[in-house]
């Protein structure tokens, strides 16, 4: 996205030099100008409209450290973190609850 960002800033440059672009005669600058300010103009909006829409979107440096912060407390449930005073943490107490639940109905 950076990258998209950056060039179309570079091309809008880009164009807004040519606007002084010699020409042949005047009529011929005019047009030339004119051309060139419009696609400067067309760069820029399409600039606006990407961080527009790609607002809110994460950076892959942002996804890369949920996905961290996402193993490490996978780790941190596997080595019996947090758990409370009998070793047990929500996780295990869930699971039996189903568990007791698919007994009962068993039993039925």
């Amino acid at each position: 996205m950076r990258r998209s960002l950056v060039s179309l800033e570079a091309k809008a440059r880009w164009w807004e030099k040519r606007t002084e672009a010699p020409a042949n005669n005047d009529i011929h600058a005019e047009g030339v100008a004119a051309y060139a300010h419009s696609q400067a103009t067309v760069m820029r909006a399409l600039l606006t409209r990407f961080i527009t829409l790609w607002n809110g979107y994460k950076t892959l440096e942002e996804v890369d450290e949920d996905e961290n912060e996402e193993v490490e407390g996978s780790l941190e449930l596997l080595k019996g973190g947090e758990g409370d005073a009998n070793g047990q943490d929500a996780l295990d107490e869930e699971e039996d609850d189903g568990l007791f639940a698919e007994r009962e109905l068993d039993l039925d």
